[in-house]
Order: structure tokens, then C-alpha cells, then sequence
């Protein structure tokens, strides 16, 4: 019978709409099942403006293409009247049976019966889909919960597209923090296997960092092996701990680190190795060069957060600092907040996960940043760096012992992100 039939419905369109990952093809798929099913000449897709307290048509099917247009005022007149059913997550209709209630309206409208749905999100009105005709007709009880269906299928279409950007705009962020490192960086996963690698270490192999295939970065370092000594990468995975290596190759001194990376589980998810050329590293230092330009997207791994704190610690060991951190800025709320951050054992961390600050803190290099230039402060306890640094900042001065802060901005997509900073 036709409730059976709709129930059908529903539930082939629930499993298409579960193996399609576009909203847009979504949508279409429930605004084309309701224009079939649900007796209408047009079907549309109208957004929730809360701000403005204002409807606006997104997106609309019709059966006939020489429909008599409704405007946008028409459309925002129309769902304002409909305003308080809709906002209690009702059904508002129009039909034969309550054609004289709305007679008013219905002399604006080139429509007769209207059935209306609305889409909420966390508790909020988002959209609304209605199904119109220009011919009086009363809605079925399968129809209005046909319709009803398909508006929650539409929210949990868009519930799960702003997962997806939130997972991909994150994975893009944690992949470009590695990028900005101009240091050779590789990643393995727990059995050894190469998986990625910057381009500061397809500059060492002489190839593009695409181009780098298992064998090939293999060969980076192992003529300065001696005979029989264990790779870096092996002796994590079979100690589990952190290895540090003094190589001569190719006539340059080099710093190689290789830090195992564990899941929440405790076991090694990765193991990430690094390259610092030491053969000039004062000269580096001095001239402010260790985080260079941002590197291109090569990076492209499921997870890697665990892979950058592990990064931040070996910062700390190469340069004998006691705390490195990543912290994210938002310019338009003037705040920032903590990516990352490592300290040394025994020593408190500066920055709290989820906490805002207040941009004006690092307010003085700011300007710097914007010209794409490091800020070092080789004593951070003079008056005159106490000075520079402002008065919100200085307290952290004595509460956290700093002696020197080296500064660098990162930049994504050609916008001011963030900083990386070791003190």
C-alpha cells in the first residue's frame, strides 16, 4: 500500500544518501523522490538565515518549466508567515483544509497548497523543503511523513559534509605545520615502511620528494652507516625509543633523529625521522634560518598530530631548548590558541589545550610576521626585551624561567596561520 511504499523510499534514499559523500548530489536525490512522490509542481530547498532572520530559496525542481515564478520576497513573505510552526519543528500546510486561514497570503502566491519541513542542526533552525502546487490539494498523512523523512535525511547529509570538510581542513593544517619545516623530515609507519618524505629530503636524494620510492631514500645515509649498525628507523621499532645518530655524508656533517609516534592504545603508530645539516648550524642560527619558507604539500598521512609533537621534541634536543610549541591564530577574533606544544621533562608546559589568548600578547612582532620575518630575543630577561615583549607577556617571563625565544610565522595557503616558537 502506499505507507509501505513510502517507507521503501525512505529507506533506499537513507542508503544511497549513506554511500554518497556530495551534498549536492544528495539533496538533488531527495528533492527529485519528493517531486515523484509527493503531489506538487515544485519542490525547493529554502536556507535559514538567524542572524537576519530571513528565508532565501537555495534550490528548486519543477515539473513544469513555465511555473509562474516566485520571487525571493515572496519566498521570505511565505515562510515568515510559517515562521512559528516551523520553528516549534512542525509541518505547516496549506491545503484544502485550511485554505481560508491564509486567504490573504495565498492572493500573493501563485500556489494554492503548500507543505513545509523543517531541516534543524544542533538544535537550530538550518532550512526548510517544501513541497508546492498551484492546484488545492489536501496532503496525505504519507506524504507529510514522507516529507518529514526526507528533511531529516537531508540534515544528517549535512551533518556528516561538515565532518568531512572539518576532518580534511584539519589534516590539511596538520600536513602543511610538517611542510613549513625546512629540515629533512621522513615518515614510516610501524613496521618500517616509507611513507612520505618533504622536499628537503628529495633535495638530499636528488629527485623530487613525489618521486621518492623506498630504495631510494634508503640509500640517504647508508654509506655513512658503519658496517653491521642498525638504520635509525629499525632500532625504534625495536626499542620503542627515541635514537640519535652523528653521520658524515657526502662531505656534510648531519643531526639524525628518529622518534617513535604511539596511538592513544600505546602502540607505535609511526616513526618519524629528521636530518639537521650541523655543518654550518651556527651560521644557521645566527641567521635566523632553521624554519624556512613554507614547502609544498607533500605530506598526505591519516593522522599525524602525534607525529608533530614528536617534532616539536626534537626541536627541543637539537637547539637545548626546554619548550616548543605551535600556536594558531584567529585575526579576526584578535585570539590565538594552542596547535601544539612539547616541554621537556620536569618542566611546565606554557599553554593550556582549548584556551584563547589575546593576540595583542605577541602584539610587537605581529608586523614582523606580516613581512614573512623570524623574531629572536637572545635574552629575554633584559629590560629592553621585557619591553619589546609587553606587559601581558613579560609575566610569563619569570613564571616560566625563558631565557631566549626564537619565533617563526607559518603560513597556509599565503595567510598568516600561525607561529612556531622554541624557548
Amino acid at each position: 500500500n502506499e505507507m509501505i511504499a513510502g517507507e521503501q523510499i525512505i529507506s533506499r534514499t537513507l542508503t544511497q544518501v549513506a554511500l554518497e559523500n556530495s551534498f549536492e548530489k544528495n539533496l538533488k536525490l531527495v528533492l527529485e523522490q519528493l517531486s515523484s512522490r509527493v503531489h506538487s509542481d515544485r519542490v525547493s530547498f529554502v536556507l535559514y538565515d538567524r542572524e537576519r532572520h530571513r528565508y532565501t530559496l537555495s534550490e528548486v525542481m519543477a515539473r513544469d518549466t513555465e511555473l509562474s515564478p516566485i520571487t525571493p520576497e515572496m519566498v521570505d513573505a511565505l515562510f515568515r508567515e510559517a515562521d512559528e510552526t516551523i520553528q516549534n519543528e512542525k509541518i505547516f500546510r496549506i491545503d484544502g483544509t485550511c485554505e481560508s486561514q491564509y486567504a490573504e497570503l495565498l492572493k500573493s502566491l501563485p500556489i494554492r497548497s503548500i507543505l513545509v519541513a523543517p531541516v534543524f542542526l544542533r538544535g537550530e533552525l538550518w532550512a526548510v523543503i517544501a513541497v508546492a502546487s498551484q492546484q488545492i490539494h489536501e496532503f496525505s498523512n504519507v506524504e507529510q511523513n514522507l516529507l518529514r523523512s526526507m528533511a531529516n535525511i537531508v540534515a544528517l547529509a549535512e551533518i556528516r559534509d561538515r565532518q568531512n570538510r572539518a576532518i580534511r581542513q584539519a589534516d590539511f593544517e596538520k600536513q602543511m605545520i610538517l611542510n613549513n619545516i625546512g629540515i629533512p623530515i621522513w615518515l614510516y609507519d610501524e613496521r618500517g615502511r616509507f611513507l612520505r618524505a618533504n622536499t628537503a629530503v628529495g633535495k638530499l636524494a636528488g629527485v623530487d620528494a613525489e618521486r621518492l620510492e623506498s630504495q631510494t631514500e634508503r640509500d640517504i645515509f647508508c654509506d655513512a652507516l658503519k658496517s653491521g649498525e642498525i638504520r635509525p628507523t629499525d632500532e625504534v621499532i625495536a626499542t620503542r625509543k627515541s635514537v640519535h645518530r652523528e653521520l658524515v655524508w657526502r662531505g656534510r656533517n648531519f643531526k639524525v633523529a628518529a622518534e617513535p609516534a604511539f596511538d592513544e592504545a600505546g602502540q607505535l603508530q609511526y616513526v618519524v625521522k629528521s636530518a639537521v645539516d650541523v655543518t654550518e648550524l651556527n651560521t644557521l642560527l645566527r641567521d635566523q634560518q632553521v624554519i624556512n619558507d613554507c614547502l609544498e604539500n607533500l605530506f598526505s598521512t591519516e593522522d599525524v598530530e602525534n607525529a608533530v609533537e614528536a617534532l616539536l621534541k626534537i626541536f627541543c634536543e637539537y637547539f637545548k631548548g626546554t619548550r616548543c610549541y605551535i600556536l594558531k591564530f584567529d585575526l579576526e577574533r584578535w585570539k590565538n590558541t594552542l596547535f601544539a606544544e612539547y616541554a621537556v621533562p620536569g618542566t611546565k608546559k606554557m599553554f593550556g589545550k582549548g584556551i584563547e589568548y589575546p593576540l595583542s600578547s605577541i602584539e610587537p612582532w605581529l608586523e614582523a610576521f606580516k613581512r614573512r620575518e623570524n623574531t629572536l630575543i637572545t635574552d629575554v630577561q633584559s629590560q629592553e626585551s621585557r619591553a619589546f615583549i609587553g606587559e601581558w607577556s613579560a609575566g610569563y617571563i619569570d613564571e616560566f624561567d625563558m631565557r631566549s625565544l626564537f619565533v617563526s610565522p607559518i603560513y597556509l595557503r599565503n595567510e598568516l596561520w600561525g607561529d612556531i616558537g622554541i624557548i
